[in-house]
């Protein structure tokens, strides 16, 4: 007798390996959430840093580029016996700004003087406004 009743002891039941594999399922749903959330915050978190860099190399160029604003100013002869004019070669709108500076895009602070062209322009979709920047030679 005790060896009959042992064997039948030594085995699973199915109620246990039911159990057991749905708490194996739970951890496992658990843990793919957990980092599911957790790479949608660091999928948030890179894009926020990535606009955030965007924005500080802009500032950066703009910076060095009103840095390096030349005064270049022209002398008009008018027509006529009237006195020659100077001017300053600067101009602004609300919407534009164009100047002479050294520093280039392309060549940096190395550049030969250009004339620099800020304009401020409707974004994408309707969705806050762009900066556009043309350098003239």
């Amino acid at each position: 007798m005790r060896g009959g009743g042992a064997a039948a002891r030594r085995g699973v039941t199915l109620i246990e390996l039911l159990i057991s594999i749905s708490l194996l399922s739970l951890l496992s749903v658990g843990l793919l959430m957990t980092l599911r959330v957790g790479l949608n915050a660091m999928d948030k978190a890179n894009a926020k840093l990535m606009a955030n860099r965007r924005v500080a190399s802009v500032e950066r160029i703009m910076r060095s580029e009103i840095q390096d604003l030349m005064p270049v100013v022209v002398v008009c002869v008018p027509e006529g016996e009237q006195p020659p004019e100077t001017l300053m070669y600067f101009g602004g709108q609300p919407q534009s700004l164009r100047f002479v500076s050294s520093y280039s895009l392309q060549e940096a602070s190395r550049g030969l003087p250009r004339i620099l062209d800020f304009e401020v322009i409707p974004g994408d979709q309707g969705q806050g406004v762009r900066l556009v920047v043309n350098e003239l030679v």
